[in-house]
């Protein structure tokens, strides 16, 4: 702690020759505002390291205008405690050691701090100032300063936060939350070196991590790497053992084609000696043939001679009796004709022929009426029946539409069928055919760009199209429209296009929808134009009922449409049907008044019929017994005529075959000499291959003398398949130009693959293997380090429950020496402890405790409350640990005196050396905890210096 203190051109404070003596405990800084209390606490804070002022000021403000430089210097006490000196790891073994702080102006404006330390008493300041070159062997860097002062007082970054403390920010301690206020705490009263070695192992396990992945990423990289090499390498290995096995196959192939070749050769020469002697065969055969069918032909000759005799007598005989046979057989067949008309006119009823006939003529008229009725309905019945097909495929417009359009679309022809853009709202349904009865032909109506307008209009001309065509007409809203109960047509219908066709339907803004002709009648008088669901339009001409021939302006419509064809089908059928009937109904009259007719025109030729069946029964009996008799010669004739055929066919079957016989001979004589022929090249062709074979072999290493073991090396095992067969050239062949096209696609694919790829797999397997070591070297690594992480976090847990235990015992204890009751709990709040939360609670006055930022505390209570907890967090008597120096900026600011004092008692009885600045009045003469007062006064106007601090000493101890 602070032994004594100076300074020399520190703000306002004259230089003094002896330092001011500072207390142990409580030392106040007392004045009115703006007398330097604060100067002088900051010179203190500035010479323990703190850099941080209020109001944004920096070491120059309090430098004396009138000097470049200033010194602060205060006295420690370096007596031995436990043996040891405070200052014993510094090197000074004096009972007091003595740290001075020189500011100086830098060359660029910016204030320089330097730090001294002396082994025993300094005062010499102002020499320090002018020269502190005479004192360099004192001189410390500013992190050697800043770990002398941690070392040997205990001052921690920490405790320069908390010197650095306003007012404000200790009297917020309470308003903070319990993380926030754990945090604090434990940055106070915790131990540094714990958190930081738990930090410290975190990052280095989270750096050990990044490590670990990276060569992790390195290490599958050159597997990769490897993976893909091997693989090239391999293929290359392939490559080479194809370039092997392409040789051998090419040797086993030319010594198969030579055993080929060779066997061909004597199957060849076996082939033409046989050839030759069927030949001999042949001809030898051919010329007994040729004998035989002579001697043949000499006996045909002498029986045809006698067979043409028999067939001109048979002749004779079969020219009498067909003919008497074909007049027997036409008598015969009217013969029955006649009896069976005989028989029919024999059983009609004799009537009155006349009456008959008129009704027939009556009836023909009648069934032709019905005929045409019938067809005038099936007609009407196709008509609908084909609209129903256009609607289930959802063509509802006429078809001189559709074909006027594809003519648009072929010319391509931008266009809006105002069919296409209108349709009914559904709420309006049932107006749906009023609406499109108005609108007639209207609704065909098509709507051009107006740069194509003159090519449609020939397009038009030339198709006859006979609905409007227009340019596009943007709709104008009417503002002059009569309030009329009564729906228009317009507000009815959505509109597509509005912007191309809603000038159309402007007018129809005008068209009122009325449900009676009454109510329609009543608006004709007003001079407006309705029209009924029914389809009844009045207007100022009259009256007229319109009827659409069908509905195709929207869903709804095509829908109603469809549900209404359907109806007028089934009424049209059976109206057809019924026409159907009739018609059958007249027919079958018609057919039986003709055929009574019929047979009473047939009655009247009776008696000529029974004459003239009596004449052909006579005729009939003579012209048969004569054809009889012919018969009975001509059948014997026959009989010769059959037995002298027979030899012939004979005879002449056998010269048939012999003469057959001797072609084929021919033939098999002729088919022999040409397979003999091309044999015979064969066999030479086969010679010339043999031999290029050969030279082949010899040009591969064969010796000629080898070619005449190629038969036994066929038969060895290297030349044979699965199945023990042998080989053939072909196959081998086929094989050869496989391994070749591998070779060649392996060139083709693999530009880059050579012999080199081979030792690149050796380096890097190699590589390989060194990235797995040092990646099984991180990770190990990486596992000590979460060991050292764990074992940090549990040492670190483990202490901060200590230090909050100790905190709150320290807040309890100060809370009791103030009559305050106080409680305390840690929440740890997972593993990470700067999650962790820290509540507190105090009653005063002997009320229940509530936590400390409890709105049920005064503003006074509050402000005890924030220097208990800033107390307790800094009291070191439980630790052992060396006494720490405390900076506090009008601690009982917002308190009462009798509170004040309570906070008093603690400063008393905690062990810190305490600096504070107070406000001078009335009150300091009732204030018993300060011991040594320093009191502050202003600079005169006509001085460069305010007066000495005069040093009171308030306490007796």
């Amino acid at each position: 702690m602070i032994k004594d203190f100076s300074t020399a051109y520190w703000g306002l404070l004259p230089t003094t020759s002896k330092p001011y003596p500072a207390h142990p405990k409580v030392n106040a800084f007392v004045g009115a505002s703006g007398h330097g209390k604060t100067t002088i606490m900051d010179g203190l804070r500035l010479l323990l390291g703190d850099a941080k002022f209020e109001n944004n000021r920096d070491a120059l403000h309090y430098m004396h205008k009138k000097s470049k430089w200033a010194v602060v210097r205060a006295s420690f006490y370096n007596e031995p405690v436990n043996g040891i000196r405070p200052f014993e790891s510094a090197g000074c073994q004096d009972d007091e050691v003595t740290c001075c702080c020189l500011i100086t102006v830098s060359s660029n404006g910016r204030p320089e701090k330097e730090y001294y330390v002396f082994n025993g008493i300094f005062t010499e300041i102002i020499d320090l100032g002018t020269n502190p070159k005479a004192y360099s062997q004192s001189l410390k860097s500013h992190k050697q300063y800043k770990q002398i002062l941690e070392e040997c007082l205990g001052v921690t970054p920490a405790f320069r936060n908390l010197m650095s403390m306003n007012p404000t920010t200790v009297k917020n301690l309470v308003h903070l939350d319990a993380n926030d206020l754990f945090l604090k705490v434990f940055e106070l009263k915790g131990i540094k070196k714990i958190h930081d070695n738990y930090r410290s192992a975190k990052d280095e396990l989270g750096k050990q991590e990044v490590n670990l992945q990276l060569a992790q990423d390195t290490l599958t990289e050159g597997l990769n790497n490897f993976t893909r090499l091997q693989s090239k390498s391999e293929k290359y290995k392939e490559n080479q053992l194809n370039r092997k096995k392409l040789q051998s196959v090419k040797q086993k192939m030319l010594k198969v084609e030579f055993w080929e070749n060779h066997s061909a050769i004597e199957i060849c020469e076996e082939k033409s000696t046989n050839f030759k002697n069927e030949i001999n065969t042949e001809q030898n055969k051919k010329i007994n043939l040729n004998v035989q069918r002579t001697s043949i032909q000499s006996e045909i000759l002498k029986a045809e001679t006698k067979k043409e005799g028999y067939k001109a007598a048979l002749a004779d005989f079969q020219e009498e009796i067909d003919a008497l046979g074909g007049k027997v057989g036409e008598i015969t067949a009217n013969r029955k004709r006649i009896t069976e008309d005989v028989l029919k006119l024999k059983e009609i009823k004799p009537l009155n022929k006349e009456e008959f006939v008129q009704d027939h003529i009556d009836a023909q008229k009648i069934l032709e009426e019905a005929q045409n009725d019938w067809r005038k309905e099936k007609e009407k019945l196709g008509n609908i029946e084909k609209r129903k097909k256009d609607l289930d495929q959802d063509k509802p417009y006429p078809n001189y539409v559709y074909d006027f359009t594809t003519k648009l679309n072929e010319n391509k022809i931008e266009y809006i069928l105002l069919a296409d853009a209108i349709s009914l709202k559904p709420e309006y349904e049932k107006w749906q055919l009023a609406v499109e009865a108005f609108l007639g032909n209207e609704r065909f109506r098509i709507i051009v760009n107006k740069n194509q307008e003159l090519e449609a209009k020939k397009l038009q001309e030339m198709y006859g199209y006979t609905a409007r065509m227009s340019l596009t007409k943007p709709e104008v809203e009417n503002r002059n429209r009569r309030k009329i109960p009564h729906p228009t047509i317009r507000s009815v219908i959505n509109v597509a296009f509005p912007d191309k066709v809603g000038g159309y339907m402007t007018r129809l803004d005008d068209i009122y929808l009325v449900e009676t002709v009454e109510e329609g009648h009543h608006l004709q008088k007003q001079g407006l134009t309705s029209i009924t669901f029914k389809g009844l339009q009045q207007d100022n001409d009259g009256s007229i009922f319109r009827k659409p021939n069908r509905l195709c302006c929207g869903r709804l419509a095509l829908e109603k449409e469809k549900m209404l064809i359907e109806t007028e089908i089934k009424e049209q059928r059976e109206i057809a049907q019924e026409k159907e009937t009739l018609v059958r109904d007249y027919e079958n009259e018609v057919n039986r008044l003709q055929t009574i007719i019929n047979e009473q025109n047939e009655l009247e030729k009776l008696p000529l019929k029974e004459k003239e069946l009596d004449d052909i029964n006579n005729n009939y009996q003579i012209h048969l017994s004569e054809k009889q008799n012919k018969e009975i010669e001509r059948n014997r004739i026959n009989s010769q005529l059959e037995e002298i055929t027979g030899f012939l066919t004979d005879k002449k079957v056998a010269e048939a075959v012999c003469e057959q016989q001797e072609k084929q001979c021919q033939r098999e004589i002729e088919r022999l000499a040409k397979e003999l022929g091309t044999l015979t090249q064969e066999l030479e062709s086969k010679k010339q291959d043999l031999e290029e074979i050969k030279q082949k072999l010899i040009a591969l290493g064969i010796s000629e003398d080898d070619t005449e073991f190629i038969p036994q090396d066929i038969n060895t095992p290297d030349f044979k398949n699965e199945r023990g067969e042998i080989y053939s050239s072909k196959e081998l062949k086929r094989e050869s130009e496989r391994i070749t096209d591998n070779i060649n696609n392996f060139i083709k694919e693999n530009p880059d693959i050579d012999e080199t790829v081979v030792e690149l797999v050796k380096t890097q397997e190699a590589l390989v293997n060194q990235l797995q070591n040092r990646f099984n070297q991180i990770k190990e690594e990486r596992d000590n380090w979460e060991q050292e992480c764990n074992n940090s976090l549990a040492a670190l847990q483990m202490h901060i429950k200590d230090t909050m235990k100790e905190f709150i015992e320290d807040f309890q204890m100060m809370a009791d020496l103030i009559g305050a009751n106080a409680t305390g709990r840690l929440e740890p709040r997972g593993e990470d402890p700067d999650l962790w939360e820290l509540y507190l609670s105090i009653g005063f006055d002997g009320k229940k405790p509530v936590l400390i930022n409890s709105p049920d505390l005064s503003s006074g209570q509050r402000a005890r409350t924030s220097l208990l907890v800033l107390l307790a967090a800094v009291s070191s008597k439980r630790r052992g640990e060396k006494l720490s120096i405390m900076f506090l900026d009008e601690p009982n600011a917002e308190v009462d005196d009798y509170s004040g004092n309570d906070i008093g008692q603690v400063f008393q009885l905690t062990d810190i050396q305490y600096f504070i600045t107070h406000q001078i009045g009335e009150s300091l003469k009732s204030i018993q905890w300060i011991n040594h007062s320093f009191v502050c006064s202003q600079c005169p106007p006509d001085s460069d210096f305010a007066k000495p601090l005069i040093v009171q000493k308030m306490r007796c101890d």
